[in-house]
């Protein structure tokens, strides 16, 4: 078990506690030898894998690292751009940047907040 891919219910821009879940896919392809490795005693749930891993950050493989930066990122953008993305986007499903396209795309009508966060996780995620 491991953090899975960051998903959102098409109808709300909302997640559990943090946006961790257990799982398969990208997260277990670049974490699960360090979830392996450094939170092996770790009772899955809870958030609790999650937090493993970003208390031994300095100690993950850079593709781990590099996924819970982006999972840190975009659960930051989900708490920030909620209220804007349900009054600006509905119908808009979360994923593959739609989200983030369509509050680009209304920057105007956005709050300074959620703007804010959308230019620092951008610019987090630059190569």
């Amino acid at each position: 078990m491991v953090l899975a891919a960051l998903a959102a219910p098409a109808t709300a821009w909302s997640f559990e506690p943090g946006p961790w879940r257990l799982g398969g896919g990208e997260a277990m392809r670049l974490c699960g030898a360090d979830v392996a490795r450094h939170c092996a005693g770790i009772t899955p749930g809870g958030g609790r894998l999650a937090q493993c891993l970003i208390d031994r950050r300095a100690a993950l493989e850079p593709g781990c690292r590099a996924f819970i930066d982006r999972a840190k990122s975009a659960e930051l953008t989900v708490m920030a751009c909620a209220a804007d993305a349900r009054r600006l986007c509905p119908g808009i499903a979360p994923g593959g940047g739609r989200m983030i396209a369509c509050l680009d795309g209304q920057r105007p009508a956005v709050s300074q907040a959620c703007i804010r966060t959308l230019d620092a996780a951008s610019e987090q995620l630059r190569p």
